[in-house]
């Protein structure tokens, strides 16, 4: 499962995708959430499997926070350079 959230995090970020990277880390802290459920309900070892990919998760959420944080930054200069653009003075 993460590695079909690490392919979809690739492609939105080469298209630069900010909604699509946004709807990426919603899912991923629906499956944490559910994963975290399981691992208190079931003290039995395949929650190791859990704990594993809620960790995996949590280091993508961390890369899309800053990619999408790049992307704003991105786009708030283009915004600001075209409001200082010869065309718009």
């Amino acid at each position: 499962m993460v590695e079909t959230f690490i392919k979809k995090v690739q492609i939105a970020h080469t298209e630069g995708d900010i909604r699509e990277l946004s709807t990426i880390y919603d899912s991923i802290c629906c499956i944490r959430y559910i994963n975290s459920q399981t691992i208190r309900k079931d003290r039995r070892i395949e929650t190791d499997l859990y704990k594993k990919e809620n960790l995996l998760l949590f280091n993508l959420m961390s890369q899309i926070m800053v990619m999408r944080s790049k992307f704003s930054k991105r786009l708030q200069i283009a915004k600001n350079e075209g409001e200082r653009s010869p065309k718009n003075i």
